[in-house]
């Protein structure tokens, strides 16, 4: 769901790749911590192949479809405004963090066209019947955005 999204944006499958975690990190890139780690394990870790990616959508649908049929109603992640660095390229006008992980500050409009773009492509593939959660920036500081609205 988010390659398709960003790639929606301009971001190139490459750039997408190298955002993304090697598969024994990806509960960290998932719980939105870190991105781009994994690449000294080997071809196996990083970049992960389409076909990796591909077989993952198809796991996904696996359980919704199990998870239907057994009465449970999932909570499937939407987008929380973390994002691959090139989008600070890609929009220089955006409110995004300046360095690190490039958050994407949920006041600035860039935000809602991502997360419609992704609710669209996500409910595409999966359907409408879930719960969904975002879990935005939060370390009990102030945020990392470039510019704070006062």
């Amino acid at each position: 769901i988010y390659r398709k999204t960003f790639n929606a944006f301009g971001v190139k499958d490459a750039d997408f790749a190298q955002w993304s975690n090697g598969a024994a990190w990806l509960a960290w890139s998932r719980g939105q911590s870190m991105h781009g780690i994994g690449d000294g394990c080997g071809d196996a870790c990083m970049p992960l192949p389409g076909s990796w990616m591909k077989m993952q959508w198809q796991l996904q649908k696996q359980i919704l479809e199990r998870s239907r049929s057994l009465g449970f109603v999932s909570v499937l992640p939407t987008f929380q405004g973390n994002l691959p660095p090139v989008f600070r390229q890609l929009y220089p006008h955006a409110n995004i963090s300046k360095s690190g992980a490039a958050w994407l500050d949920d006041l600035d409009p860039l935000f809602s066209q991502i997360q419609k773009k992704y609710m669209d492509i996500m409910i595409a593939d999966w359907g409408t019947d879930h719960w969904y959660e975002t879990d935005g920036y939060f370390n009990q500081q102030q945020g990392p955005w470039r510019s704070v609205a006062g």
